[in-house]
Parts: structure tokens; C-alpha cells; sequence
């Protein structure tokens, strides 16, 4: 199976999916991971040029641990939207993944990039889906806070929670960011996340999504 994870920023996938993707990665699947923006206003301490290609090399080693290849979109941190350019150059993000599986930011996020991200992704999948059904699935991620998130399928990751952990704090300069600007240290947070959806589901720790069309709970088989 070809796996496909879009995440608006540098990180959003290790934060999202990456319990999961290193599952997908282990049973043999194809992973491949898009990053939509440069994260370029992930820091006040680094000059934005410099910033980019340290995001860029973050991204990729963090994508390395997870198993997966990797897109780098490169639009402008806080300025992604749905208009032409993007929606062309998802389409290409999706011909050269060819996925039979999707997961992206749903439509309830904080995060202005994350919607616009979840909207370019939803709709190069829907322009590929057969007429009369069918074709490869859709999943959202979990919510950045795991909180007002309609979530309905979990994934264990008890045996791959250090696999996301490490790849997370392969985001170094984001992870100091964080701290520095919001006093969060997003690596804790993230497996406090993680062990909380757990616990709803009787694991150690899990991930959660939900299909983007009603009709798809049948999609759970796809999930490891």
C-alpha cells in the first residue's frame, strides 16, 4: 500500500501520524510525507533565509526515522491558501505519490495553514476518485490539542511512540521556538497526547483520526 501524509508545517506530521506511518513503514508499506509550507516564521532568533533550510534538513531527517520520502512543497509559512499555484502543485504532490491512503488536517484546526493544507488535500483526493466509488481513502489527524476533534478510529503506537518522538525532536529549532515563545515543550506534550489516546482505547499509546467522508469507516482496514 502507498501512503500519502500532508502536513502544513515542517513538524505537523511527526505531531499528527508518525506513530503510525512508522507501523505502515514496518509492515512494507510506501510512506511518503508532503510538507506544504518552508517555516520560515518558526523562530525570532533565526534570520527566515537561514530558517528555511534548516526546516527543510529537519524535515527530512525526521522523515528518514518515520520511513518515509518526502515533498517539500516550500510555500510561504503563514500564507498557504487554496488558489491555483497550490492546488497544481498538490496535484503533483498526488501523481507522484499515487496514494491509496491520505491523511491531512482536518477542517477544525487553529491554524489558518493547517485548513488550507486540509482543503488542498481533500480536494486533489476527490478529483481522483472513480466515479461511482472507490478509489484510496481519507483520514484526518488528530486536532494540535486533541481537543474538540470528533476522532472515531485509533491507532496503537505503543511500539512506535519513540520512533515519533525521535523524529520530533529532529525539529530542533522549532522545539526551542516553542519553548522560548509558548514555555511548551511540544516533545512532552505530544507523547502526554499520545498516552491520553491511549488510555481511551486501552493501549499505551495511540493516534487518533477520522475518515473525511461519512461513508468511509470501511476505511479502517487500511489502518495498521
Amino acid at each position: 500500500m502507498r501512503i500519502l501524509a500532508i502536513g502544513a508545517h515542517p513538524d505537523d506530521v511527526e505531531c499528527g501520524c508518525a506513530g503510525m506511518l512508522a507501523k505502515c513503514a514496518a509492515r512494507g508499506d510506501q510512506v511518503f510525507a508532503c510538507v506544504c509550507t518552508n517555516g520560515e516564521l518558526g523562530s525570532v532568533v533565526i534570520a527566515s533565509v537561514e530558517l528555511v533550510a534548516v526546516r527543510e534538513q529537519e524535515a527530512r531527517a525526521g522523515a528518514a526515522i518515520y520511513g518515509a520520502e518526502l515533498w517539500w512543497m516550500g510555500e510561504p509559512d503563514g500564507f498557504l491558501f487554496s488558489e491555483p499555484r497550490a492546488h497544481r502543485q498538490m496535484d503533483e504532490v498526488f501523481e507522484w505519490a499515487t496514494p491509496d491512503l491520505v491523511l491531512a488536517h482536518g477542517p477544525d484546526s487553529y491554524h489558518a495553514d493547517h485548513r488550507a493544507s486540509g482543503v488542498l488535500a481533500q480536494d486533489a483526493w476527490a478529483r481522483r476518485r472513480p466515479v461511482g466509488g472507490g478509489g484510496s481513502a481519507l483520514f484526518y489527524m488528530d486536532s494540535e490539542a486533541g481537543i474538540d476533534y470528533a476522532h472515531s478510529i485509533y491507532v496503537d503506537i505503543s511500539d512506535t511512540i519513540q520512533l515519533k518522538l525521535a523524529a520530533l525532536a529532529c525539529h530542533r529549532s522549532q522545539l526551542d521556538w516553542i519553548l522560548a515563545h509558548d514555555g511548551v515543550d511540544l516533545v512532552a506534550k505530544r507523547r502526554e497526547l499520545c498516552r491520553l489516546r491511549g488510555r481511551e482505547c486501552g493501549a499505551e499509546y495511540a493516534e487518533c483520526f477520522r475518515p473525511a467522508w461519512p461513508g468511509g469507516m470501511h476505511w479502517r482496514a487500511l489502518l495498521p
